[in-house]
């Protein structure tokens, strides 16, 4: 499966999307990147063989953005970089993300053409790769960030993306309002219904007292956090796309899988 979503681009020679379980872009999967490099260039109809060079990184859930103008273009076909962001505005190279319930993100910046890809989990997220990102398309790339649109691609969603307690109370310690982005799952006493007469009996201070699990909205706290950080509402576009609920997708909450799809974005 190949996504070329629509965001407004001024730019015909962008394309980006993400695949499925049928390319296993894992790192040790060689053949994946010749079979992802063959797919783009079947359906987006490039007659040109060596059209991309992969640009991918060793994704370590932290929030390092790099940009391959500062790396040096020969450092990709190298070694494969620690880091979980990559922006450039060069053409010929396709910058690539790999997951299995993470989000990755595609940036585009419509004005002055400027592509990135973003792996964002929770780790990321709370560590701030988001405003890393920010900063990295502000200061390095003179960008307006109401002028770059943003493409969500397939990742857990809110329905299956269950946390434990301490996690709640990091990240509402971190952000107060980040607690609008979580809700209670499972309840004292296998009570379901939490109320505020239930709690009263139970001695309990408050509903946060209540829960054991938290089911986290991980892909609304990135929107919430895009919007805070100047991009506009109609810029962000989200596939709506779940990772665990849906089987063409690999997913290690699920089965603890090792494979990982690609979602990627690059320049002719």
């Amino acid at each position: 499966m190949f996504i070329n979503y629509a965001v407004g681009t001024q730019n015909e020679n962008i394309i980006f999307g993400f695949g499925d379980k049928n390319i296993d872009f894992q790192t040790k999967n060689t053949k994946a990147r010749f079979d992802l490099l063959k797919q783009i260039r079947l359906n987006y109809h490039i007659q040109a063989q060596n059209c991309f060079n992969i640009a991918e990184l060793n994704q370590v859930h932290g929030n390092t953005v790099i940009s391959v103008e500062e790396q040096g273009a020969n450092k990709f076909s190298e070694k494969i970089i620690d880091a979980d962001g990559i922006f450039t505005s060069m053409k010929h190279y396709l910058l690539c993300i790999k997951t299995a319930d993470c989000v990755p993100l595609l940036f585009y910046d419509k004005i002055l053409g400027t592509i990135g890809a973003v792996h964002c989990g929770w780790r990321g997220l709370y560590n701030d790769i988001l405003l890393n990102s920010v900063n990295m398309l502000k200061s390095y790339y003179n960008a307006n960030i109401e002028n770059v649109a943003v493409v969500i691609c397939p990742g857990i969603c809110k329905n299956c993306y269950t946390v434990k307690k301490d996690l709640y109370e990091k990240f509402i310690n971190k952000v107060p309002t980040y607690k609008n982005y979580y809700r209670t799952k499972h309840t004292a006493a296998g009570n379901d219904d939490c109320t505020p007469s239930y709690r009263h009996k139970l001695h309990k201070l408050n509903a946060d007292d209540c829960s054991s699990e938290y089911l986290f909205d991980l892909k609304g706290l990135i929107k919430y956090v895009l919007l805070a950080s100047g991009f506009r509402k109609e810029n962000i576009h989200d596939m709506n796309l779940c990772t665990c609920e849906n089987e063409n997708y690999f997913s290690y909450r699920k089965n603890k899988t090792a494979s990982r799809f690609v979602s990627f974005i690059g320049k002719l």
